[in-house]
């Protein structure tokens, strides 16, 4: 029910697209790709994001090659202090 505002805030249609894919044993899943304008390999995730990742696919019980690789990802810290703050107070919520 939310899809229309999860586009917006993953930036369908500006540098992004959705897609839908059929996981075994899970079901339909939508995945944002990013447009090959928009691929910069030298971009590194912030710390709080790729936590949140990591965290997913360990409840969801992803392959463990693959948890690994999500784990083995640089990352770096959120130069911005509030965001960085604002999303680890919800990460150690959970």
């Amino acid at each position: 029910t939310d899809k229309r505002r999860l586009d917006v805030i993953e930036g369908v249609g500006s540098g992004y697209l959705d897609t839908c894919i059929e996981l075994p044993e899970f079901g339909q899943a939508w995945v944002y790709l990013a447009d090959q304008s928009h691929i910069n390999d030298s971009l590194r995730p912030y710390d709080w994001y790729h936590a949140f990742v990591l965290r997913g696919a360990e409840l969801h019980q992803f392959p463990s090659a693959y948890v690994t690789q999500i784990r083995d990802v640089q990352r770096i810290q959120d130069p911005d202090e509030k965001r960085r703050t604002d999303n680890q107070a919800i990460f150690d919520s959970r």
